[in-house]
């Protein structure tokens, strides 16, 4: 299956156990694929704020639907947060981000404080979503915090760079701190992937 395909998951197949499988007021929340992807990006989860934003994008085309979404969620954000922590150098090609990047989440329904994330949603969607990357030739999978990197690291195929970065959510506090070596590094990184033809 591939990874346009695989998109178009339902409620009905996530796993016995997911205590989202049946409150029907949550969607799943499916950003659409660019047409050449080249990054997975991976956020946690979508938040009950995003979701009515999610829902109005439904009156949109797919890729108006996808930079609608990438504007106005974590894609922006990571970029805004590069830009401060570079001292807003040159981070022209970050934007390429809207182009190639498949935005994803750890967990597939939304949350907030009472509604918690688990593992048992990535364990199975997101498994076959990194999975499935191979097919559409992504090489790169961007984490976004830790919850997402832990999991990531025991759950990867060997053949994909990671890149890890902080959450970029005004909660994190990691980008304040513009000395640290693993994040510019990270950076660096992502630019380069962003450059690349």
């Amino acid at each position: 299956m591939e990874l346009k395909e695989y998109i178009r998951i339902n409620k009905t197949d996530c796993p016995e156990g997911c205590k989202f499988k049946n409150k029907n007021d949550l969607s799943i929340v499916l950003v659409p694929p660019p047409v050449n992807p080249k990054i997975l990006l991976i956020s946690r989860d979508p938040t009950l704020d995003f979701l009515s934003l999610y829902e109005y994008s439904r009156h949109y085309n797919l890729q108006e639907r996808r930079g609608v979404l990438f504007g106005a969620g974590i894609p922006r954000l990571l970029i805004l947060q590069v830009t401060r922590f570079l001292g807003r150098r040159d981070i022209k090609d970050l934007y390429r981000i809207f182009e190639i990047a498949y935005w994803t989440h750890f967990h597939k329904c939304p949350t907030d404080e009472k509604n918690k994330f688990t593992t048992i949603c990535a364990n199975r969607w997101l498994k076959k979503e990194i999975n499935n990357v191979k097919v559409d030739r992504i090489r790169t999978i961007v984490c976004l915090g830790k919850d997402v990197e832990n999991w990531v690291k025991s759950n990867i195929p060997d053949n994909i760079k990671i890149i890890n970065l902080p959450h970029p959510s005004g909660r994190s506090h990691k980008w304040n701190n513009k000395d640290d070596a693993k994040i510019l590094e990270a950076i660096k990184e992502l630019l380069h992937v962003c450059r690349e033809d």
